[in-house]
């Protein structure tokens, strides 16, 4: 068993979840760092993804920090936090189911995603069960 990190099925663009942030839709600023990391993927149809590329998206999608604080309530220390991103070597995967079970060795009778909690994106962060045969 093991947690993966699911992006939809149908993919949104880094652009949309920019501006659903700036409407205030979203929740926690985790979520939207998550949510801009998948995007990127599914705008590049592959799905991993390196963390420098969501601090540049973010930059390039979100030119004023203050005005994101007012408008979604997250602290400007929290948003200050992607830039723990710029110049990082660390890269995030986020396959979809399908990509994910693909890779799924045979000798796995038994593949399943069950979900692990009712947070802000808990839809997308399933626990992968395998049993062997």
């Amino acid at each position: 068993m093991c947690r993966v990190f699911l992006a939809p099925d149908q993919g949104e663009t880094a652009a949309a979840v920019a501006a659903t942030a700036r409407d205030g839709r979203i929740g926690r600023f985790l979520a939207f760092k998550f949510r801009l990391g998948m995007a990127l993927a599914a705008e590049r149809g592959e799905p991993n993804i390196d963390v420098q590329s969501i601090h540049d998206a973010f930059e390039a999608n979100v030119p004023d920090r203050d005005r994101l604080a007012a408008v979604t309530g997250w602290a400007r220390s929290e948003i200050d936090t992607i830039d723990v991103y710029k110049s990082s070597p660390q890269v995030y995967s986020f396959p979809t189911r399908r990509q994910c079970l693909d890779v799924v060795p045979p000798a796995f009778a038994q593949v399943r995603f069950v979900g692990a909690g009712t947070y802000e994106l808990a839809e997308r962060f399933p626990l992968l069960v395998l049993d062997r045969a």
